[in-house]
């Protein structure tokens, strides 16, 4: 499946769906499901390596909550417990939340907004979001290369490293910050983001038989929950 090959509707529904089913129904099955699912879409867009690396990550959080969680006590429990129970819940959101941002362009989420109905105040906030987070990203790795070209030194104590490393990172990345949501902002108003008439878009999104297929799967999903509660109840 190439980028964008899910309509951004779609992506938001997995989002809004993925954080409401693993936080109000705290059942392991469906949590491992939710992260299965988004898995298997994470290697289809061909971030196999991410895939893996999350289901490491997952696979030991779940292993220290059977296995390490009923031999500690006190503040030790609460401490690993914040790890192995509530990180690990949050994986599932994270991944879809992932997916959204890096299969979207800016031009796609406020198409899939509008079509929504979303009001544009915020619709505006989003668009930009997504695509401020990739700017703030690659301005990040430039500072990472500067830093290597330049060849600082790592030698000090943990404090004259910490200051080393506010100072290298930090403070350039948020001038640039600053610096980038001027112009995003500037683009965007400049391309009539604020003007209160519906947009045109030269990029017209439709569901496709990949969205059916995927919402059907939700919709299974939720039957399923409703026949085993009432099933537990009875």
């Amino acid at each position: 499946m190439k980028a964008g090959g899910l309509d951004v509707r779609t992506k938001l529904i997995l989002l809004l769906y993925t954080a409401i089913v693993v936080f109000a129904v705290p059942k392991l099955w469906l949590e491992v499901t939710m992260f299965a699912l988004c898995s298997l879409l994470h290697i289809i867009y061909g971030s196999v390596r991410r895939s893996l690396k999350y289901l490491v990550i997952y696979a030991a959080a779940v292993a220290v909550q059977f296995f390490l969680l009923p031999k500690l006590s006190g503040a030790a429990l609460m401490t690993v417990s914040i790890f192995a129970v509530s990180f690990r819940r949050l994986m599932p959101c994270i991944m879809a939340g992932r997916l959204l941002l890096q299969t979207t362009t800016a031009s796609e989420m406020l198409n899939g907004l509008q079509k929504l109905h979303i009001p544009i105040e915020v619709t505006i906030p989003l668009a930009v979001t997504v695509r401020y987070i990739p700017a703030v990203k690659e301005q990040l790795q430039h500072i990472r290369d500067a830093r290597r070209l330049r060849q600082f030194s790592k030698r000090g104590g943990f404090l004259h490293r910490a200051v080393r490393s506010m100072e290298l990172y930090y403070v350039p990345l948020l001038v640039s910050a600053v610096q980038m949501s001027d112009e995003i902002t500037a683009a965007a108003v400049t391309r009539g983001i604020e003007d209160p008439c519906r947009h045109t878009s030269a990029l017209e999104r439709r569901f496709g038989t990949a969205d059916y297929l995927l919402l059907t799967l939700l919709a299974a999903l939720t039957a399923l929950i409703i026949f085993t509660r009432k099933a537990a109840v009875a």
